[in-house]
């Protein structure tokens, strides 16, 4: 080479390592702490400058961290720090770190890269030091090279870079660390002096610190590539967990909200996950589309939200690159394309299944030989004549459960398979199910049974109010191959504990069912909490106690009415080696309901529905009212405080009016056939039965309500009419005086200029009207 080339190559080298020097901003001026503050008790763990050097000392008996801090804040930088751990100094740096505002000793919440001289070698490593609170965002548990990188005894460079929500470590000049995070955007730095019991030991442990300097500008040229690959941290949980209340150690994030938000009477159902990293969620409403939801930067929150399909429905699961999905009558499927949230094929037909008004949802799942179970709820409370009626009459149900009230078997590759030709009904005496979960264990499924309803409506001289918000559970069961589970005839007394005949079969709330015909339930959930959908924990992510247990929705049912509702959380039940529960239950998420007592579903802040499991063990929760998911974490953080669940103010108000005679025998009318649907107020249920306070038939011609309640409203209101999932029955078969009676209260309360209802009038209108005959047309949860 020439030399003239060599002296030009050499100018250029000096000229470039001026420049990188002048971007460098020491820190430490080799003569005092000018720059910095020392907080904590510096008086009983000293830092002092000796020979050009920072100087931490540890000492026995120290109650509070000692901390040195810059005096500026910085947010995105890069730190070159030269230390040297004398004896065991167990410390850290910390990175954009703020005081704790709420400690009640000096806390310092950020970043810390663990400098550790010990066997353990953690240097290197950050984790969270949220106070009591820490936790890993990249330990080095898994890379010896990275272990060993940090020199026991002797001086170790470190070079750490924090741009956005990247941090990279770097120990003589080894890769240690690279992480991605969104939680600590600017702060100060900080070494940590921590506190320490009565070690003798300690007295002669140190950190020693010198070239330690700092850049902020044209970081982007000067950042170096590393060949570790990014480690994201755990997205950050809301402050609140998201209004809902968790066990100790477990934390929530909403990853979508409002997703029902203008669409009146939708609610949103079940979840589903692809079965990989970073897989996208998907969730399916009532009546309108299937939402794909994706995160594309890993905070845990869903970034893109698209809506595709039409029909709604309730079943939903990923399977073999496909998305299965429910409607009210059919299971279908979509092909997915990797990489792409919304199919751009049309959905395939899977399975045809009847239609139906009431539990009309056809839950579905898998087992592991590739068989889909479809759930084909009942259409009816209970097989009877005058169903959900006073005095209604057990019928045989055969002829009805040859297509409902069970589980048929499929093939989940086939297409276009008809109930009675292709499918196997696998079990029946089932009412209705939406929770259906394969258990890994015990190679089998569990189901959990929605219980009947209106014990007291049925049979009013057996059954109170009180009776009927207790009674029946709703049962977990075991399957097997053509099992048969009690219902219509059976209930589960959880009160009781024993299987009861039910009154429309002869009981009286004491006869028993015949003993060993049908099986007890593993597990009885109370009354009316209405299961929805249920997942199974296979995975490490929860601590060992939730492991292969089954989490399930309850949704709360309108049925506990007149009486507070229940329900409105998520529940645990807990399994053994065997694949087996251990015989009870936990309620492991609540808050949903956000007020007690909770006198309307209508007031139900959320109403817990959809269950699923992401790849990585985390579990999704979905709201149906309003459309909220969230995604629930196990950190290890301690319980911080939550507000109490919001309970009315107990406002001074003007006593009852006394009612007459007569008007309180109309109450206990409308109460006895009408409370339980329509609420004590006239509400309703949102999408189910319809409010009744403000309605035109209520105040508008007494012939018309009348014949309404006789015939029914799909035979005297117009077809173009709302229509709701629980249509009301023919009321023909009560008599006059009741109906009159249940009417009146009615007009009174929810219409006071219209007039009472006579028993004449309902007369006269039964004579002109005769009612088709009074097949009841169920109501379901």
């Amino acid at each position: 080479m020439h030399p003239l080339r060599h002296i030009i190559l050499l100018c250029a080298s000096i000229h470039l390592g001026l420049a990188d020097e002048a971007s460098w901003q020491q820190l430490f001026n080799r003569a005092d702490l000018t720059g910095w503050n020392i907080i904590g008790p510096a008086e009983l763990a000293p830092i002092v400058v000796e020979r050009g050097e920072i100087v931490l000392r540890q000492r026995r008996n120290t109650p509070e961290h000692t901390f040195l801090v810059t005096q500026q804040r910085y947010g995105d930088f890069i730190l070159e720090v030269e230390l040297l751990a004398e004896g065991t100094f167990n410390t850290g740096i910390l990175l954009r770190c703020e005081p704790a505002p709420t400690a009640a000793k000096v806390r310092l919440n950020g970043y810390q890269v663990k400098i550790d001289p010990t066997s353990r070698a953690w240097t290197g490593g950050i984790f969270d030091d949220y106070g009591a609170d820490w936790k890993w965002l990249h330990d080095l548990k898994n890379d010896a090279r990275a272990r060993g990188a940090f020199r026991m005894g002797e001086w170790s460079r470190f070079r750490i870079e924090c741009l956005g929500q990247t941090i990279k470590v770097w120990v003589n000049d080894v890769p240690v660390t690279h992480l991605i995070d969104e939680r600590y955007r600017i702060g100060t730095i900080a070494f940590k002096i921590h506190s320490i019991g009565d070690a003798p030991e300690v007295g002669r442990d140190a950190l020693r610190l010198r070239n330690v300097r700092i850049m902020t500008a044209d970081l982007a040229s000067h950042a170096r590539p590393t060949p570790l690959a990014a480690r994201r941290a755990p997205p950050v949980p809301d402050a609140n967990d998201g209004d809902i209340l968790l066990p100790p150690g477990f934390r929530a994030t909403i990853v979508a909200d409002n997703l029902m938000a203008g669409r009146d009477g939708d609610t949103l159902r079940f979840l589903a996950l692809e079965a990989k990293p970073n897989g996208d969620l998907y969730a399916i409403s009532r009546k309108g589309g299937i939402f794909g939801l994706r995160d594309t930067d890993g905070d845990g929150r869903a970034d893109i939200i698209r809506e595709f399909g039409s029909g709604g429905g309730t079943g939903l699961a990923v399977r073999n690159g496909y998305l299965y999905y429910s409607s009210a009558s059919a299971v279908y499927r979509y092909k997915l394309t990797p990489g792409e949230l919304v199919p751009s094929d049309p959905p395939q037909l899977v399975a045809q299944l009847p239609a139906q008004t009431a539990h009309n949802a056809k839950a579905f799942a898998f087992d592991p030989a590739g068989n889909l179970f479809v759930n084909v709820g009942s259409p009816l409370n209970v097989s009877a004549t005058n169903d959900r009626m006073p005095g209604a009459r057990g019928v045989d149900p055969t002829e009805l459960q040859t297509r409902h009230g069970g589980i048929w078997r499929f093939k989940s590759d086939g297409l276009n398979q008809d109930q009675i030709k292709d499918g196997y009904r696998y079990a029946s005496g089932l009412r209705h199910v939406l929770s259906l979960a394969w258990h890994p264990v015990k190679q089998a499924f569990f189901a959990v049974q929605m219980g009947r309803d209106q014990l007291d409506t049925v049979a009013p001289h057996y059954f109170t109010a009180h009776d009927n918000a207790e009674l029946p559970a709703e049962e977990m069961h075991l399957l097997r191959d053509q099992i048969e589970l009690g219902w219509p005839s059976t209930y589960w007394d959880p009160l009781r504990h024993q299987r009861m005949l039910a009154p429309e079969f002869g009981g009286d709330g004491r006869l028993t069912a015949e003993p060993g015909k049908f099986p007890d339930p593993v597990v009885a959930f109370p009354a009316h909490w209405a299961p929805m959908q249920m997942a199974i924990n296979i995975t490490q992510h929860f601590p060992n106690h939730y492991l292969n247990g089954a989490f399930i929705a309850f949704h709360g049912s309108w049925n506990r009415g007149p009486e507070p509702q229940r329900g409105y959380v998520v529940a645990f039940v807990p399994f053994g080696p065997d694949g087996m529960p251990r015989g009870g239950y936990e309620v492991f998420a609540d808050g949903f309901a956000g007020v007690d007592p909770l006198k309307r579903p209508a007031d139900a802040r959320f109403r817990p529905a959809g269950l699923a499991f992401g790849f990585d063990g985390t579990l999704y929760i979905g709201d149906s009212e309003k459309g909220r998911i969230w995604r629930i974490s196990y950190t290890g953080e301690r319980a911080r405080p939550r507000e109490a669940v919001a309970k009315p103010l107990a406002m001074p108000t003007a006593p009852p009016a006394l009612l007459s005679a007569e008007d309180a025998l109309n109450a206990a009318a409308y109460k006895l056939y009408c409370a339980a649907c329509h609420m004590d107020d006239g509400s309703g249920v949102s999408g189910m039965q319809p409010a009744i306070a403000g309605s035109k038939i209520i105040a508008g011609d007494p012939e018309t309500l009348i014949r309404l309640v006789l015939a029914g409203p799909a035979a005297v209101l117009p077809p173009d009419r709302p229509k709701y999932s629980n249509l009301m029955p023919p009321w023909a078969a009560l008599p006059d005086e009741e109906i009159a009676a249940a009417l009146s209260h009615v007009r009174r309360v929810f219409a006071p200029n219209a007039g009472a209802i006579s028993a004449a009038q309902v007369a006269a209108m039964r004579s002109i009207e005769q009612p088709a005959p009074a097949v009841a047309q169920p109501m379901a949860k």
